[in-house]
């Protein structure tokens, strides 16, 4: 299974960042896995913000 599983971690810039991936970094170790940035994109096209809107909303 090895290179299927990997750990990921976006920026939120909340004040919170650098213990989450503290945390993140500390976890994906002990379980061997690589960690991958992810960037934070909801939509990939302007007109699919209304739904991404919504999405955020409800969840």
């Amino acid at each position: 299974m090895s290179g299927q599983l990997w750990a990921g971690a976006c920026l939120y810039h909340d004040g919170a960042d650098e213990a989450r991936l503290s945390l993140l970094a500390a976890e994906s170790v002990a379980l061997d896995l690589p960690l991958a940035a992810l960037s934070n994109a909801l939509y990939h096209q302007p007109d699919r913000r209304p739904l991404a809107d919504c999405v955020v909303l409800y969840s």
